[in-house]
């Protein structure tokens, strides 16, 4: 018994190792910015009442170091190159970039922090969370360096966060959206998966909506697991097609749009009755 516990403690040290070593460089360097620095500092962390599991963190540094040490900054960028192997994303670039993301996400979203220094460049790196932190694998770590050098002194922000990744930020969302959209009275019910779902009551609030606005919101009903919802839906979504001639508020955008979208939907698996209605509906376009 003694031998199959030693390799089960190793294999486990092993993971912690593995886990410990992500972002060691990164870790490293930020210490090494911070202790040569003065720095100004925030701090935030949030956990889950009910499961104890952490929800938001951010650890903020804006700092300041003499110009002589700038071998330290060039060492911080050097070692996200060393932990890039981990990450699943890496961005750097200046503040002359307007397109570029200078901000980092903490927690559901709903905050972020700058990392942008003006006149300066910054760099920074997206690592997954650790399984025993993030058993659903829903959020991520990003760590962010950003610094320019003026007369003798060298300016910058540090900044470390976790968050949610930005697919489970825009899955919420969309699920928010789709059920704001369909919170219409006490009949209509809030799930597509509940044979009761009101239709007509469905019918009257798209009245209200453009012509595009009412067919996206028929095509994201189709997500219901309700094959009978699904063919109504696609049902309506047939009939408001064949009406497009008589609707004044399509543009030729939008008759493409939906063109793609329909393709695209009638090529992934769907019921053999709601294909052929939106196989119907994509030829009156």
């Amino acid at each position: 018994m003694k031998l199959p516990l030693l390799k089960l403690i190793c294999a486990w040290m092993a993971f912690v190792t593995c886990t410990a070593t992500a972002q060691t460089n990164i870790k490293k360097a930020f210490d090494a910015i911070i202790d040569n620095s003065i720095v100004t500092e925030n701090h935030s962390l949030e956990m889950d009442p009910s499961t104890g599991e952490k929800v938001s963190q951010m650890d903020y540094y804006e700092f300041k170091m003499p110009a002589d040490k700038f071998g330290i900054i060039k060492n911080a960028v050097g070692a996200f190159d060393k932990d890039k192997h981990l990450c699943f994303g890496l961005f750097s670039g200046n503040d002359r970039q307007p397109s570029s993301p200078w901000s980092l996400a903490v927690g559901d979203g709903q905050r972020s922090v700058n990392i942008l220094t003006y006149g300066g460049e910054y760099i920074y790196a997206l690592f997954s969370a650790p399984k025993e932190e993030d058993p659903n694998g829903i959020y991520r770590y990003a760590h962010g360096l950003s610094y320019r050098q003026k007369n003798d002194s060298i300016y910058g922000i540090l900044a470390t966060t976790y968050a949610l990744t930005l697919k489970a930020r825009q899955d919420i969302n969309e699920k928010k959206k789709l059920k704001k959209s369909f919170q219409l009275s006490e009949d209509v019910l809030e799930s597509f998966n509940n044979k009761d779902f009101n239709l007509n009551d469905l019918s009257a609030l798209m009245k209200q909506d453009s012509w595009f606005d009412t067919l996206m919101t028929y095509i994201q009903g189709l997500e219901s697991e309700t094959i009978a919802t699904q063919r109504s839906l696609a049902t309506k979504i047939y009939k408001h097609t064949a009406n497009i001639k008589s609707a004044k508020d399509v543009t030729e955008q939008d008759r493409t749009t939906a063109i793609r979208i329909l393709s695209d939907l009638i090529n992934t698996p769907l019921d053999s009755v709601v294909k052929n209605l939106l196989s119907s509906a994509l030829q009156n376009l």
